[in-house]
């Protein structure tokens, strides 16, 4: 990776905290020794930070009173720093400071490589109810917009952020890391991103995959998600790859022709994000079929030549009767609820 060097620049200044921080456990400080922790810290604001880190880590925030007057944001540059006299100590008493700050800066390490470990591992699984929207922050940075009666299971490893979407629609916007590839799942179909955007939309069986920003890989498995560690599993065969602003779709397990889709086209397709469905002169057939994903309510067209009639407009989500207004008052449609939960469209007497 390209940012190789600051990855190394960043490990030695946390080793160096962390001997810091063991030398500070044993109370094992001449005043030479403060003298060069204080020009330590004071060298960069990332000095200050990654001790502070390190401190809170192994809890020690609050206790030696030197350590705490370092971390003092309002202070520091006020106050001297007294250095008590060099005391002679017993070989036996050099031997056990020296095993005891070795052990310390050991714990140190061993504690911050399980917290790295543990900000890239991840497992969850996210559901929305119908109507529902939601957007989360993963550990690695991505972000998931996810719409209404959508089922994800989440598993990210320190090889790889894999995803397995079970139902519904998301926009994934993957957080750059080419260490850790960014797998979504849906059957045996797999898309992979490095750091890109797309959205996914599953209709029972068929899937819509349409990129936003980036480059993603489509593929097929011979299993649903499989895991890192299965080693019985053939690599994904690579069936397409998808360039921002293209889309395409997987009918009965067929994959479509890929389009190209203006930017105008995408907001509408994604308009749920803002809490809006917004249409420009699609069927009723189709504002229907939307609206139907965010509510109890079931419609029925009563006129089959009806179902065709074009509708344009932006609707906010959950305001179902607002909706079902302007039907009736711009589009002659005659609004008639048969019962608590269906609701018969026709066309207008007048």
């Amino acid at each position: 990776m390209t940012n190789s060097p600051q990855k190394s620049a960043d490990n030695i200044l946390r080793s160096e905290a962390a001997a810091w921080i063991a030398q500070l456990e044993t109370g094992d400080l001449s005043g030479g020794d403060i003298t060069a922790l204080k020009e330590w810290v004071n060298r960069s604001p990332q000095h200050k930070m990654e001790l502070q880190k390190l401190a809170k880590l192994w809890g020690m925030l609050d206790e030696p009173p030197l350590l705490r007057e370092l971390l003092d944001q309002n202070h520091a540059q006020q106050r001297h720093m007294t250095s008590s006299p060099v005391r002679k100590k017993s070989v036996r008493k050099i031997f056990w400071t020296t095993a005891t700050g070795v052990c310390a800066a050991i714990c140190l390490m061993l504690a911050i490589s399980f917290y790295q470990t543990s900000l890239m591992q991840e497992d969850r699984q996210i559901m929305t109810a119908v109507g529902q929207i939601e957007t989360i922050d993963l550990k690695d940075g991505s972000v998931i917009s996810i719409n209404t009666d959508t089922q994800l299971d989440i598993s990210f490893s320190a090889k790889e952020r894999r995803i397995r979407m079970l139902s519904g629609e998301a926009i994934f916007e993957v957080a750059h890391d080419e260490k850790r590839p960014f797998l979504v799942h849906v059957g045996k179909n797999q898309i992979r991103a490095v750091g890109t955007a797309f959205a996914i939309r599953i209709d029972q069986q068929d899937m819509r995959l349409t990129v936003t920003d980036g480059r993603v890989e489509m593929a097929k498995t011979l299993n649903d998600a499989p895991s890192d560690n299965d080693n019985t599993s053939q690599a994904p065969q690579p069936i397409a790859i998808l360039l921002k602003g293209q889309s395409v779709e997987m009918k009965d397990d067929v994959l479509g022709a890929i389009s190209s889709l203006e930017q105008d086209q995408i907001d509408r397709k994604l308009s749920w994000q803002k809490g809006v469905l917004e249409f420009a002169g699609e069927p009723l057939q189709h504002v229907v079929t939307e609206l139907t994903r965010y509510t109890s309510i079931s419609f029925e067209i009563a006129d089959e030549d009806l179902a065709s009639l074009p509708v344009g407009g932006v609707f906010r989500i959950g305001e179902t009767d607002k909706l079902l207004e302007v039907l009736e008052q711009s589009f002659g449609i005659k609004v008639s609820q048969t019962n608590p939960n269906k609701i018969q469209l026709s066309r207008s007497e007048i």
